[in-house]
């Protein structure tokens, strides 16, 4: 089993609890993954060498997280280890550091409505199935050099709704689905999900 850690918010977070959802993902990853769930951003600090992903759904849009558990964050991904990034968790961005990691910055979305979410043709996503699922159409500026993966049409034109970057030694995977716990239900998403855990963990 690889060790993982996933940072989320249980008290009063805005808009995206972790409650329910840390359940889910632990049980969706439990065949690769032993994973620590935490709410504390300090705890990035104990990440090390024995860790090989951490996952981000944090919503402190913001609030930067303090700078020491930034520079831990960075400085694990760029020695090799893995971050993905799920919807929310994108809010990582309040921190200078972590948004040009991440590569792209939220701006805002249209209201929630049922969203076609298309794997991209070449990506290791290839071959996941097309979902449809009440979700909010998020939408970036990008920065940097992206690999796009994972696209949905909104109004006639697409947008693009997960990529994947290099920083260092290690990856980044950003997925803009992940709203609300009924898209985390999804068999494609689990699918997706599962895929880029492993991808940002160097195991494809």
């Amino acid at each position: 089993m690889l060790k993982a850690m996933l940072l989320g918010t249980y008290v009063n977070p805005p808009y995206h609890p972790l409650r329910a959802i840390d359940t889910l993902l632990s049980f969706l990853l439990s065949d690769t993954f032993s994973l620590e769930i935490t709410d504390q951003p300090n705890d990035l600090l104990k990440l090390s060498s024995e860790y090989r992903l951490v996952l981000s759904y944090l919503d402190q849009w913001d609030t930067p997280i303090p700078d020491a558990d930034a520079d831990a964050l960075v400085r694990f991904v760029q020695e090799g280890g893995g971050l993905l990034v799920i919807h929310n968790g994108i809010s990582l961005q309040a921190d200078p550091r972590l948004l040009e990691m991440m590569g792209g910055k939220f701006t805002h979305h249209p209201p929630q409505e049922p969203i076609t979410f298309q794997a991209l043709p070449g990506s290791f996503l290839s071959d996941c199935p097309d979902f449809t699922i009440s979700e909010e159409p998020y939408q970036f500026d990008h920065l940097g050099s992206l690999t796009p993966i994972l696209s949905y049409t909104y109004r006639g034109n697409k947008y693009l709704a997960g990529w994947e970057k290099t920083c260092g030694k290690g990856r980044v995977v950003f997925l803009a689905p992940g709203h609300a716990l009924s898209t985390f239900e999804d068999k494609s998403f689990q699918e997706m999900i599962h895929l880029s855990a492993k991808r940002c963990a160097g195991i494809i």
